[in-house]
């Protein structure tokens, strides 16, 4: 009985620590994919600044050598409208980081309770195993007790037998008390 709560203990130990490790390279690999995300988000971002910048100065450079003049209100209304567009994005990107973040932690939340469940379902489990184990060890062990005792008795009257028959003589061959021909028996 002493040997199934030790293994029992063992194999929660056994299942508490992969839980821990499980966490662990959870968190690391959520940290990883946030990083990596984020980081595509701003490379992303920045090239979309740096293409419509790249395309407003080919515009200006068009102009310029091409009228060689101030720009025109057009030109300016639409820089600033880029200008406007650019930073949109930007609020736009800082909302998604916010989002993200707070995503990840409602999904970390949401992956330990999903495991402590899994874990006390296991545990039950063990449980209910130990307890059928107990059982069984405990009915082994009054079957082993009856056995003990019958094979005692059977000890006490195989003695008190031989103690009978000191002293008897025996004879060499049984004798029947029903006369039967052994010629009929063969």
């Amino acid at each position: 009985m002493e040997m199934a709560v030790e293994q029992h203990s063992a194999a929660q130990t056994e299942i508490q620590t992969k839980m821990e490790n499980v966490l662990k390279e959870n968190d690391r690999l959520l940290t990883h994919a946030l990083g990596v995300d984020i980081v595509n988000i701003v490379v992303n971002d920045c090239m979309n600044v740096n293409c419509l910048t790249v395309d407003a100065c080919e515009q200006c450079r068009d102009t310029v050598s091409s009228l060689e003049s101030a720009p025109t209100f057009a030109e300016l209304f639409k820089t600033n409208e880029l200008k406007a567009q650019v930073q949109e994005k930007d609020t736009v990107i800082l909302k998604l980081k916010e989002k993200i973040k707070s995503s990840s932690a409602d999904d970390k939340e949401g992956k330990v309770e999903s495991k402590v469940e899994d874990i006390e379902t296991q545990n039950l489990e063990l449980d209910h195993r130990c307890d059928d184990l107990i059982n069984k060890v405990n009915l082994n062990s009054v079957e082993v007790a009856d056995l003990n005792a019958s094979l005692q008795e059977k000890v006490l009257v195989i003695t008190t037998l031989k103690e009978q028959l000191k002293g008897k003589a025996i004879l060499p061959k049984a004798i029947s008390l029903n006369p039967i021909d052994p010629a009929l028996l063969q």
